[in-house]
This record gives structure tokens, sequence and C-alpha cells, in this order.
């Protein structure tokens, strides 16, 4: 499944507990890689600007915790907060001067950031549907990318592996035919970090990309 984006369901993480809570254990660490664990435990997707968090650590995040409380656990002390930008998806932003960690609140750019999210998580699915060595369903992967103002992947990077070094490969090749007609919202913040998680309903996340392409 391609989790935490606009047009998927939260807590569908196979770390998911009770009440929408999840196991958490991340110690502290590089703020970027503290996220990283975070986008794959929750699905969530996370938008930040990679060159602001250099250097900035996260605090620790332990315990079963709903990922809002995980979140504001693991950004407080760093000087960022998070910015809703969709439905499971938000965009972390140095804290205007005076403001702690707070809530995870709506950002102004929302609809814009959460339309072209959309049209990437969207792009993504295509692309990974085409080839049954990327078709989600029974691997977890996290991967990480940039954009360039043409709609095209200009760099990305798998965060560990699927297990299979030949679906490590297909997914770097699946990531360079992805193209994005609408243009980058102004002050897109990259990179972008997207978790693909395995099924636990059943359902085939590709179910419908195949119908819209005729594939049998």
């Amino acid at each position: 499944m391609l989790a935490g984006g606009p047009v998927t369901a939260a807590g569908q993480g196979d770390a998911a507990g009770h009440g929408g809570r999840f196991s958490f254990d991340i110690p502290p660490q590089p703020l970027a890689s503290a996220l990283d664990s975070y986008s794959a435990i929750t699905g969530r997707e996370i938008f930040c600007d990679g060159d602001l968090v250099l250097g900035r650590r996260s605090s620790e995040v332990s315990g079963m915790l709903t990922p809002d409380a995980a979140l504001k656990a693991l950004l407080r002390d760093s000087g960022f907060v998070p910015r809703v930008t969709g439905p499971h998806s938000f965009t972390v932003m140095p804290a205007p001067q005076g403001e702690g960690t707070g809530p995870v609140i709506a950002s102004s750019a929302s609809d814009e950031y959460q339309r072209y999210f959309a049209a990437v998580q969207a792009g993504l699915r295509q692309a990974f549907c085409r080839n049954p060595e990327t078709r989600p369903g029974t691997y977890r992967l996290v991967v990480k990318f940039w954009m360039a103002p043409s709609g095209a992947v200009q760099h990305s990077e798998l965060l560990g592996s699927t297990g299979n070094r030949e679906r490590d490969r297909a997914f770097g090749a699946a990531l360079q035919t992805l193209r994005i007609a609408q243009p980058s919202p102004a002050g897109l913040p990259q990179p972008l970090t997207m978790a693909i998680l395995p099924h636990t309903s059943g359902a085939d996340e590709c179910f419908a990309t195949d119908a819209r392409q005729g594939v049998d």
C-alpha cells in the first residue's frame, strides 16, 4: 500500500495498536533519520527541507502513542513544528520565534501542497503498479526523492531494502519514469519521503490503476 497520502487511510502500518496508537521506539538521533523512522511506522508522508534539518536532532519517542503525540515528542526542542498538508501528510518547518512544538496545525499552503502531493502519489502508484517487481502488497519500504521543476524525479534514495535486490533496482528504474504535469508549489520542501507498507486488508492497491489502464 502506498501509505500516508491523501487517498489512503491512516493507521495501516502493521505496528498499529488499539485506538489508532502505534508502538514507537525511536532513540534520539539526527532529525532526518528520526522522521524517516516515524514515516515507516505510521505510514504518514513527510515533507521537509533536508538542508534545514541538517545538524538537528530529535528527542526520544517510546511507547504506544498516537501519531500526533509521537510527532510532538519527536520534534521537542528541535526548533521545528509540523504543518498539515493533507489528511495523512505534513511538512516540517522551522518554528516561528517564540513558538514551541505546539499541535499539528494546518498550513496556509495546505490546499496547494495537498493537490501536488496527491498528483505525486498517483504518479508513483501508476509507476510502481506497472511492474510486478514493484507492485505494492507484500513488502515495506521508505523512499526519499527530490522533484525537478520539470516534474521528473531528480534524485532518489531507498531507505533500507525490500529484501530483494532485483526489486530494489526495479524501484530505482520506476522512479525515473515518474512525470508530474502539475507545477510544483513555490517553496516545496524537499526531499519528499514516502512509506510503502504491506497490505493489511488483502485489498489490491493496484486494482483501480489496472482498471483504468485496461490491464487484465
